[in-house]
């Protein structure tokens, strides 16, 4: 019996000691697999909040894009009347055309009187012809006659 006793008082701390071992184990595990869904929901969660995020984004960002292209064409629109406006109010063309105009001026000073001299001559060969045939137009009639 007293060696069953010793057996048994040593026994028991080994039991005791098993169990919670056992025990620690337990909520080890338990804690793990808590540990584990907590996460798993967490990153279904964040998923979620990413992809609500996302719509909500892109659909601010798509009427902030609209009404910045509004804008942007608004300020084309502006730039186009004014820029315009201020050309036909100093009227740069002319100004240019006149300083074409005066740089080029010997020239078609020269090409000026030529075309008139052609002119002249076209005009005087007109009329020499007129002459002529009103001569031909005589004899033909006359020799009809």
């Amino acid at each position: 019996y007293a060696m069953s006793l010793n057996l048994i008082r040593r026994q028991i701390p080994v039991h005791i000691a098993r169990l919670e071992v056992e025990r620690i184990r337990n909520e080890f595990s338990a804690t793990q697999i808590q540990r584990c869904w907590r996460g798993s929901r967490a990153r279904v969660r964040r998923r979620i909040l990413m992809e609500v995020k996302d719509a909500a984004l892109a659909e601010m960002f798509a009427g902030v894009w609209k009404e910045a292209n509004k804008r942007k064409k608004a300020v084309v629109w502006v730039q186009k009347v004014w820029k315009g406006r201020n050309t036909r109010r100093s009227d740069i063309l002319f100004h240019k055309y006149a300083e074409i105009l005066t740089r080029k001026a010997k020239t078609i000073k020269t090409m000026q009187a030529y075309f008139a001299r052609m002119k002249a001559q076209e005009w005087l060969q007109a009329g020499l012809n007129l002459a002529e045939s009103v001569e031909a137009s005589i004899r033909i009639q006359a020799a009809w006659r």
